[in-house]
């Protein structure tokens, strides 16, 4: 439902905006046909649902909160700031405790201010509906006191149908009640319908010029534009630029059908303008408007323009070919458009006030101060409980930090590494373009030699020109694609090194962290003499054993010393060897 409601509202503004590109073009451009397609535009945007997005790019910012906030919002734990409650919040936390929970309270119902708009929307979209079928059905039983047209009005319609383009040539019949001269297609079958009272006063020329009018609206196909107002007056009723967008849509029609009876009938401008004339003053003596889905030509809204328009005969009843592709580029870029959401931040770093003070020396403050109230007892004697259960808090959102980190880190390392290989593969091409570059100066010289001697043509030695000054184009190319990858590289550098000092100083903190609680642990425990001189008399032990192993690699190595032949000389006897022995 807040989909919907989003697409709708999105749908509203941007319509609000064509309008107004509309209203624009139609006071510069007086071409009934371009207006009324831009127009068009205006009813097809409310109903075209956002296919693309527009993105707006957020910088990446740095928020700064205070040790506070730090503990309860941010996964980063930074030292002891973060291993307590402060003061103020532990009396909260001990009321939830197992033993002095009580039985949940139930929610009240609430709605969101959503859910209300789109419940008000949809209710008068309802409302409305109900009311254009009712106003319909109430017309469909009018229309049982209509009478066939003559055969004679039917031969002229269909010779006029014929002119103008029309495979077939709809239905006609006569009204008695004073009604607009209109085309009726909400039906099977289009029917043309024409007031009694009215056909009598006109002449047969002014006759056919509202014939005339009337297969505009048929072969211009208004009866399906009829049919997408019911759809967007629906959905939109709640909307004045709709309402303001139908009346002009239908004023731009009315020109364009104008158009048309000139273009059937040159010479029937003044009888055409006449009919007109005629026709507003028949409807004038009652308040007869056209109903819902259909197109009538009765309504007298810049009835002096269209006079005027009708004598001149000047005016285009198609829309020219680049105006139509004009407006079907428009349709194209702007029917699915649809505002975005800003992008997230590329990097959001939360670290505390430097001002910010330690809520374990608040809290013990805080204890000092109040020692004697009565009241902070449950407090003094559920501490432990709630150390406990925030250092298990802590712990948990350590480990998820300290992932989140590390998995930054790798992906870091894979843009480096990544980028270090596009940097190698861009110096190579740049290696390639250097050697191209002497090869052509050598060519070059080459050629110049051959030039001096005549061997070759004038011709032939431009070219080698021409190849040297593509060589050192290509060359200065490739330097300028390896800048791009350099920089990307270092910055990859740059931000792998942030990442990983962030992980050290963690890395550090927390064994800070565990280093002074684990001392002040074995401060607490009482040292035993009798373990202390067991433990030396096993490290002497030790000693010993090694000491004998040493001995027993000595004589082996003597052993080994000592020649096997006879004549040879004995190893004990030698000086060495022989005051080794005396000095044992």
């Amino acid at each position: 439902m807040e989909t919907l409601l989003y697409i709708g509202l999105c749908n509203a503004v941007l319509a609000t905006l064509f309008a107004l590109l509309a209203a624009a073009v139609s006071l510069v451009v007086r071409r009934p046909a371009l207006c009324h397609s831009l127009w068009l535009l205006v009813f097809l945007k409310l109903i075209t649902p956002p296919l693309y997005h527009v993105s707006i790019p957020a910088l990446a910012t740095v928020t700064e909160l205070t040790v506070e906030e730090t503990m309860l919002e941010t996964p980063s734990v930074t030292g002891e700031n973060a291993s307590v409650l402060s003061a103020p919040e532990l009396p909260a936390l001990l009321q939830t405790s197992p033993s002095s929970q009580t039985a949940p309270q139930p929610r009240p119902i609430s709605f969101s201010w959503q859910q209300v708009v789109a419940l008000a929307w949809l209710t008068g979209a309802v409302l409305w509906w109900s009311m254009a079928l009712s106003r319909t059905l109430r017309f469909q039983c009018l229309l049982q006191h209509a009478q066939p047209a003559p055969e004679e009005l039917r031969t002229l319609s269909g010779q006029l149908a014929r002119r103008m383009g029309l495979t077939c040539c709809p239905e006609i019949w006569l009204l008695p009640g004073p009604v607009s001269p209109l085309l009726w297609a909400l039906g099977r079958v289009p029917r043309l319908l024409l007031p009694a009272g009215l056909w009598a006063r006109l002449t047969a020329e002014q006759r056919a010029s509202l014939v005339v009018h009337e297969l505009a609206h048929l072969r211009r196909r208004d009866h399906w534009i009829r049919r997408l107002e019911l759809v967007v007056l629906g959905l939109y009723w709640w909307h004045p630029v709709v309402w303001w967008a139908r009346q002009r849509l239908q004023d731009a029609e009315e020109e364009c059908c104008d158009a048309w009876v000139t273009w059937a009938l040159p010479e029937a401008g003044p009888a055409y303008a006449t009919a007109l004339l005629e026709t507003v003053a028949f409807l004038s003596e009652v308040r007869a408007t056209v109903p819902l889905g259909a197109s009538g030509g009765g309504q007298a809204r810049h009835l002096r323009r269209r006079v005027t328009m009708i004598l001149n005969g000047t005016t285009s009843r198609k829309l020219h070919v680049l105006a139509f592709g004009g407006v079907l580029a428009l349709a194209a870029v702007l029917l699915p458009l649809a505002p975005g959401s800003a992008e997230p931040p590329g990097e959001v770093l939360v670290k505390p006030r430097p001002e910010a003070k330690n809520p374990r020396e608040e809290a013990k403050k805080s204890s000092v101060q109040d020692k004697g109230d009565p009241a902070l007892k449950t407090t003094t004697t559920g501490s432990a409980d709630a150390k406990a259960i925030m250092s298990n808090w802590n712990a948990e959102h350590a480990a998820e930090y300290a992932a989140k980190l590390a998995e930054q880190i790798e992906q870091a390392r894979d843009e480096a590494e990544l980028m270090e290989a596009n940097l190698e593969v861009k110096r190579a091409l740049l290696e390639a373009a250097e050697r191209a570059v002497t090869q052509a100066h050598q060519q070059l010289q080459r050629s110049e030699q051959l030039r001096k001697q005549g061997a070759i043509s004038e011709g032939e030695y431009q070219v080698a020109v021409q190849k040297v000054q593509d060589s050192e184009t290509q060359l200065r190319i490739k330097r300028a694609e390896l800048r791009e990858p350099e920089v990307r590289l270092m910055q990859a550098k740059r931000r792998l090194a942030r990442l990983e000092q962030t992980a050290k100083e963690q890395r550090s903190t927390d064994n800070t962290t565990t280093k002074s609680k684990a001392s002040s642990v074995d401060s607490l425990r009482r040292p035993n003499p009798a373990t202390a001189l067991g433990e030396e008399a096993d490290r002497l032990r030790r000693l010993e054993r090694q000491l004998e192993a040493m001995q027993k690699e000595l004589d082996a190595l003597r052993r080994e010393l000592r020649p096997k032949g006879k004549g040879g000389a004995d190893p004990t006897k030698l000086p060495g060897v022989a005051e080794e022995r005396t000095g044992r």
